[in-house]
């Protein structure tokens, strides 16, 4: 059940996390699964799920997120750190934010329920890039009811639009075809290769002349139809 233990702390060096799931932690307020007083962190191709509250809690240090999932927790970031969160996804949380500071790339935010921020929107320093927000009801106000997330979406490269996963309430966090995150993510920031190890994709819309690296908003690539594989498998 959430809450069946406390955190993993962090208080110096390096923690790597790499294919990793966190899971039912969080069960002290202001603490995180992952809580750091100092050290680095980087979280790629992960979750944390079913947090009682915080899923990430960052009092000093630095902590670097990529391909990553944080959902079903009360709060995904109280995190007073400024490093980057690039290419995930944030899924089914009372609160996406609280400390201000946080620079989000390419990522997706949905069923996010009581606020984006705690204290502001975004007023705090945390900033957003071709990012995507989503709740079926309507956007939010802050805590403060100040602003929402239409402020930000429009520039920057962020927009508003269901995302269009496969099936979120089972974990299944890829994009489908005709999602307004296809070819949406700065293709400058993204990770070489998506969740699955999919190559963030080079596409060619003009006989041989590419026409960018147009990666894709969230934790996935989609494969157009046309991709053809160089491996030719013949059943005997």
């Amino acid at each position: 059940q959430p809450g069946d233990w406390v955190k993993i702390g962090i208080n110096g060096g390096t923690a790597n996390f790499e294919f990793t799931s966190i899971l039912y932690s969080s069960k002290n307020q202001t603490t995180g699964a992952i809580n750091m007083n100092g050290g680095t962190v980087a979280f790629n191709n992960s979750e944390i799920a079913h947090g009682m509250y915080d899923a990430v809690g960052v009092e000093s240090g630095h902590f670097y997120m990529t391909n990553s999932v944080i959902r079903d927790c009360l709060l995904a970031f109280r995190h007073w750190a400024k490093d980057p969160i690039v290419n995930s996804v944030i899924y089914d949380c009372g609160r996406l934010t609280q400390g201000g500071g946080q620079h989000f790339v390419n990522c997706i935010f949905s069923c996010i329920t009581e606020t984006w921020e705690a204290f502001g929107f975004p007023q705090n320093g945390t900033t957003y890039d071709n990012c995507c927000f989503w709740n079926e009801g309507g956007s939010i106000l802050t805590a403060e009811g100040k602003q929402d997330a239409m402020t930000v979406c429009g520039k920057n490269g962020n927009i508003w639009g269901d995302p269009l996963f496969v099936d979120p309430d089972n974990g299944d966090f890829r994009i489908q075809e005709g999602s307004p995150c296809v070819d949406a993510a700065d293709s400058t920031i993204a990770p070489e290769f998506d969740y699955y190890g999919q190559p963030r994709i080079t596409v060619t819309e003009q006989g041989t002349n590419t026409v960018g690296q147009l990666a894709d908003i969230g934790i996935c690539e989609v494969m157009p139809r046309n991709v053809t594989s160089d491996i030719d498998l013949v059943p005997q």
